[in-house]
């Protein structure tokens, strides 16, 4: 597989995290950069000499990141919780459960040799969710899967996402994205960033839209947002013509492109 010299670059930073003290890397690309590829190049190095777990926050995303990698991939919770065992309370209220299933947290066999790389990282909460009727470990997923990986002791993970897709329910930042999260818990961080976009052509007024988006997004003030246009990629639509508008590009067969209206 032929690597651009952006995708080198990360390639060989990997390959050093990989022999280095640091047990948190981070890749960010913007849509388009060839995230999955990288993903791929990585697996298939990874798993030479480490055990590899590939591991995404939904089960959709699991089965798309199998599918262009051609490596096992599962949810994060069947990644890292072991087997449910009920825990019994008394309850002083009828209305609240008497039991609990208690999801473990798994302990590898092959402790501290872990690389564990997590796509669509955004997603992944950083925060304490306490259920009716579950137990997840601590209940922090973030946390519960440091404790997996178990960076102390060798263990490494990847985290690959877009930091321009929205955070976590309930959290204002993707902290899996952001190296200053892990510091604060004392670990070494190396990042890197894949900004060339491969999967339009360099032309394409969708991508000149989106790298506006993309570029207001990281200023403080935001006060004007124009799109450019160009007929049957972004075109401007009066409301009440919206939905027929929609339905008819919904409609026409053989159309895979991308298309915006606004």
């Amino acid at each position: 597989m032929k690597l651009t010299t952006q995708q080198n670059k990360v390639f060989e930073q990997i390959k050093a995290f990989l022999d280095s003290d640091a047990s948190v890397f981070i890749l960010r690309g913007y849509a388009g950069t060839g995230k999955t590829t990288m993903v791929k190049v990585i697996a298939d190095y990874v798993e030479q000499n480490r055990q590899l777990v590939m591991m995404a926050p939904t089960g959709r995303a699991a089965r798309v990141l199998n599918k262009k990698t051609g490596h096992d991939a599962v949810t994060i919770h069947k990644a890292i919780y072991a087997r449910a065992h009920v825990k019994y309370k008394k309850v002083k209220d009828v209305a609240d459960s008497e039991f609990k299933f208690v999801f473990p947290i798994n302990q590898s066999e092959k402790g501290g040799n872990i690389v564990a790389i997590v796509d669509e990282a955004s997603m992944l909460c950083s925060r304490k969710i306490e259920h009716e009727l579950f137990v997840f470990g601590t209940d922090n997923l973030m946390e519960d899967l440091l404790t997996f990986v178990r960076p102390n002791f060798g263990g490494k993970v990847i985290f690959v996402g877009d930091s321009a897709q929205l955070p976590p329910v309930g959290e204002s930042v993707s902290n899996a994205l952001r190296a200053e999260y892990f510091q604060e818990q004392g670990l070494n961080v190396i990042e890197a960033e894949l900004t060339e976009v491969l999967r339009q052509k360099a032309d394409s007024v969708i991508l000149k839209n989106a790298m506006m988006i993309r570029d207001l997004i990281k200023k403080d003030k935001r006060n004007q947002l124009v799109f450019e246009e160009q007929k049957d990629d972004v075109e401007m639509v009066p409301s009440e013509q919206f939905l027929d508008k929609y339905i008819k590009y919904r409609k026409e067969s053989g159309r895979h492109d991308s298309v915006i209206i606004y």
